[in-house]
């Protein structure tokens, strides 16, 4: 493995922020910093590194550690960081790493349905900021076999009129609550891939208006399945400045109407986090809505199958239509099996967070919709296989 040198006048610019406290996460370090959390290995490594940046932890590796890193990164983004160190560099350079859900969230699981060791997020703040008081919690996508399990569980919550809060969610609730707990934080925010995103919405539910003192930063998302249906259910209504919604618990849905019709029936119990989650989207949906922000390529299969809560900004691909609507149109009989499969794993190509490295930013890292990055893309056409140059074509639209 060889990183190449870095310094400021090699065709790099290191941009450090003004206000050391991180408020607002800039969509290029958001997607950056979401690839980089599957490579959980490799950030318990180098976790504890004090105020080190992530750049120098990464990219200046002690000889006796290159062994154990090459070992544990995987090949993609190992070439990646050795082929674009002009777009990870500058971005890994402003922030250190505070925290790994390792070191709050046992690995242990005490049901076989009812937990998620698989869930992992990592914190990070402005290097910069020496007490950690502005942070993100970055959490990762599906990767382990557990994830794929909550994914199941998301996808059953929208076939049935109910809520449905998946372990991995919990999870990232409560790591935040202990991070929370442990450091004197002043603003808070989340970002996640796939799984991660929707995550990320739900933590972003959880901490609005948290307490005092403590601000919500803008969430990032990059092709969530969404959980707008988790907090506004399909069968729900306001009546007299009161949200009723279906739950398949029947208790708990007597117990809330006997404590409606002014019986005290211990009525603070009842609640479960998905009631909670659910009474604070309605009272602040707009706000809470408008601090959200989804990046999700046209013809995704994850991100298109459910409602997102917040902004949802297209990115065009060269598949023009919803997955959910190709298939009932194009297939019948026996055909419509093999042609469901195909279309299916066709589509899985454009979800991944890799390819955000080929979007094009603006100078502050705003993504910019439907443009590339050209050095990026150049660079990529001269090393990457056929197979690759197909799925880039798929992700990314023919005028690009």
């Amino acid at each position: 493995m060889y990183f190449h040198p870095h310094e400021n006048n090699n065709d790099i610019t290191i941009e450090h922020y003004e206000n050391k406290i991180l408020t607002n996460l800039p969509d290029k370090d958001a997607s950056v910093l979401c690839e980089l959390v599957y490579e959980s290995s490799v950030l318990e490594i180098i976790a504890g590194s004090g105020d080190t940046s992530l750049a120098d932890s990464i990219y200046q590796i002690p000889t006796k550690l290159i062994p154990k890193i090459e070992t544990y990164l995987s090949p993609d983004v190992k070439d990646a960081l050795e082929q674009y160190p002009h777009h990870y560099y500058p971005v890994l350079a402003k922030y250190k790493l505070v925290a790994t859900s390792l070191d709050f969230v046992s690995k242990t699981q005490s049901s076989f349905f009812g937990t998620a060791p698989s869930y992992y997020a990592i914190v990070v703040a402005n290097v910069n900021d020496k007490e950690n008081k502005g942070i993100y919690v970055i959490n990762r996508g599906t990767d382990k076999g557990w994830d794929y399990w909550s994914d199941l569980k998301m996808g059953r919550g929208k076939l049935i009129p109910s809520a449905e809060i998946i372990p991995h969610m919990i999870a990232g609730i409560n790591f935040t609550q202990e991070v929370l707990a442990k450091y004197q934080v002043r603003s808070i925010g989340f970002s996640g891939h796939s799984l991660g995103g929707s995550i990320a919405q739900i933590q972003s539910i959880r901490f609005f208006d948290y307490k005092k003192g403590l601000s919500l930063a803008p969430t990032k998302c990059f092709e969530p399945f969404g959980t707008k249906s988790e907090v506004d259910p399909s069968f729900g209504f306001r009546f007299k400045n009161k949200y009723y919604y279906s739950d398949i618990n029947f208790w708990k849905g007597f117990r809330s109407q006997v404590c409606n019709v002014g019986i005290d029936w211990k009525c603070n119990s009842w609640q479960e986090l998905s009631d909670r989650l659910i009474q604070k989207y309605q009272r602040n949906a707009k706000l809470i809505a408008n601090n959200i922000k989804n990046f999700i390529r046209q013809g995704d299969i994850i991100a298109e199958l459910s409602a997102q809560i917040g902004d949802s900004i297209k990115l065009t691909t060269n598949i023009n239509n919803n997955y959910y609507n190709y298939i009932p149109q194009q297939t019948s009989g026996l055909i419509a099996v093999p042609q469901f499969l195909f279309e299916l794993l066709r589509r899985l190509t454009i979800h991944k967070i890799s390819w955000y490295r080929y979007n094009a930013y603006a100078e502050n890292g705003d993504l910019i919709p439907n443009r590339i990055d050209k050095k990026n893309v150049k660079i990529f056409k001269f090393s990457a296989s056929y197979k690759d140059i197909q799925s880039f074509r798929e992700a990314f639209e023919d005028d690009n």
